[in-house]
């Protein structure tokens, strides 16, 4: 091996298959206009069709019930409870429709991030982020909301994150 001359490559790059690339067609190329749009159109479709209040509602109990929870000796396993729900409904809002329900699941969830112990948990904090998201759920309130539902968020905001 003395007096071998390196090659110059030190190493080989292998890339690996894009199989969603593959089946969407897409090459090396960047998905077109008119792709994006119908996607996003059967996107909407679905959201459209798919009653997330149902789902919401359930997980709206679980949230009630893990609050409850929070009230007695349990606290750090209901707060883990809580926070995993909320952070269940803050990735699901959006996605059908109620961006509302996303922005006071990820102020609490923000919240519940933020305590320093279970004992910091201010359970009227807790609470008006109960009644906001059963208010949005209940009601069905697509969308981002009026100026009063802005308001409702930016106060939450204010009240649970201290801003």
């Amino acid at each position: 091996m003395t007096g071998d001359k390196p090659s110059g490559k030190t190493h080989e790059v292998i890339q690996p298959r894009n199989k969603l690339r593959e089946m969407v067609g897409g090459g090396k190329q960047a998905l077109g206009n008119d792709t994006l749009r119908k996607a996003e159109t059967a996107a909407k479709k679905v959201q459209d069709k798919t009653d997330y209040t149902g789902h919401a509602q359930t997980n709206l109990t679980r949230l009630m019930v893990a609050y409850d929870r929070a009230q007695g000796e349990e606290r750090a396993e209901a707060l883990h409870d809580m926070f995993e729900i909320s952070h269940d409904m803050r990735g699901e809002g959006g996605s059908f429709g109620f961006p509302l329900v996303t922005q006071i699941g990820d102020i609490l969830c923000k919240y519940l991030t933020a305590l320093k112990s279970p004992d910091a948990l201010e359970p009227p904090i807790v609470k008006l982020h109960i009644d906001a998201l059963k208010v949005v759920i209940n009601q069905r309130l697509r969308g981002e909301g009026d100026d009063t539902a802005k308001q409702v968020v930016d106060g939450l905001a204010q009240i649970a994150l201290k801003r």
